[in-house]
């Protein structure tokens, strides 16, 4: 124990003494020769006052420095804490800010999600509506045409309508007139009486299919007007291409059309055609033509001959101012309304055909 003892001591006066102090070899040789507690105190000499001086003076600046390093040893520790501190916050905040940006993330997406959405809804939507204003459109076309097609059509049925019933008017009136004159004529059957009534009744059945025509296409027909010199010229072109035969058939006309007064009684056809006829044949002479120009007409109404020379034109123009010539004329004028009805019908028709295809 006391070794020991001294080997501190020794130690702690080597420490304590300093360098000039630990240098002497005389103090050196006693200390190291001391064996107890009193041997090296004893062996110690009286250390020189300047020596204690720097001494304490080095003592002193060890320890300010000692006292400075543990100064700045407090203050990095306290700023090593507030920066560990600070730290900590600043990870704390840091998360809860990539938290909340995590968030803002995934609510910009899910906007974005939606807003793609609706950006598809939107565009579907604009088609639809797009498809809906062509489609608008096109019925707004059709309704107008149709509405148009549907005026057109009324005034055309109406019009067709008004002209039908002046038709059958018309061919009602020959037709009573053509029935006086037959109850006025000879009652002896002959062969043109035969022919005439089988021509009435072909007439008839043809004016039935006419009106039963009419009738199915009355909808759609149209009829226009006419000049009569145009349908004039259009039943010489069809019965007679022949001039004396127009020359004729304007004979005829010209007799109805001289009177102002109303020329539909049998009896003002008789009186005109006598009065026009009486100053220029013979009884004689008439009664000689009478039966070449009966001929020469029923040829020319069922077979389709003309007369071509100048003989056979003036008795077919005798003809008509005997008693039987102003039935046959009166016959014409029957049949010549009923050629232009057909002719009229025929044109409808046409005009009718001709609208459907501009319409197609």
């Amino acid at each position: 124990m006391d070794g020991r003892l001294a080997e501190m001591m020794r130690f702690y006066a080597t420490l304590h003494w300093g360098s000039n102090v630990r240098g002497r070899t005389t103090f050196k040789r006693r200390q190291d020769a001391a064996r107890s507690f009193e041997g090296v105190l004893s062996c110690s000499d009286p250390v020189p006052a300047d020596a204690l001086t720097e001494v304490r003076r080095e003592l002193a600046a060890a320890q300010a420095f000692l006292n400075s390093a543990e100064a700045s040893r407090t203050v990095m520790e306290n700023k090593l804490f507030s920066e560990q501190g600070a730290r900590a916050n600043a990870e704390t905040w840091v998360q809860q800010i990539s938290a909340d940006r995590d968030a803002a993330h995934k609510e910009v997406k899910l906007v974005k999600s939606r807003e793609t959405s609706l950006n598809v809804q939107i565009s579907e939507m604009k088609a639809v509506i797009k498809s809906h204003q062509e489609m608008y459109g096109r019925s707004e076309n059709r309704f107008q045409m149709g509405l148009r097609s549907n005026e057109i059509l009324t005034k055309e049925v109406n019009h067709g309508h008004s002209e039908y019933l002046v038709g059958i008017q018309e061919f009602k009136k020959s037709h009573e007139n053509l029935h006086k004159l037959f109850s006025q004529s000879d009652p002896k059957e002959t062969t043109l009486t035969s022919k005439l009534r089988k021509r009435n009744r072909d007439l008839v059945h043809r004016v039935k299919r006419l009106e039963k025509a009419n009738s199915a296409r009355s909808s759609r027909l149209r009829l226009e007007d006419m000049d009569p010199e145009a349908l004039v010229l259009m039943i010489e072109e069809t019965l007679a291409p022949d001039s004396q035969i127009r020359r004729t058939m304007k004979a005829v006309y010209k007799i109805g059309l001289e009177d102002g007064r109303d020329h539909d009684t049998p009896a003002d056809d008789i009186a005109r055609a006598k009065i026009r006829f009486a100053e220029v044949r013979a009884e004689k002479q008439r009664k000689a033509e009478e039966a070449a120009a009966a001929a020469v007409f029923g040829n020319f109404l069922f077979c389709g001959d003309l007369p071509t020379t100048a003989e056979e034109t003036e008795g077919f123009s005798s003809c008509l101012s005997s008693n039987s010539g102003r039935e046959i004329s009166a016959v014409i004028q029957v049949v010549d309304q009923v050629v232009v009805e057909q002719a009229i019908f025929q044109q409808a028709i046409f005009q009718q055909a001709e609208y459907s295809r501009t319409c197609s």
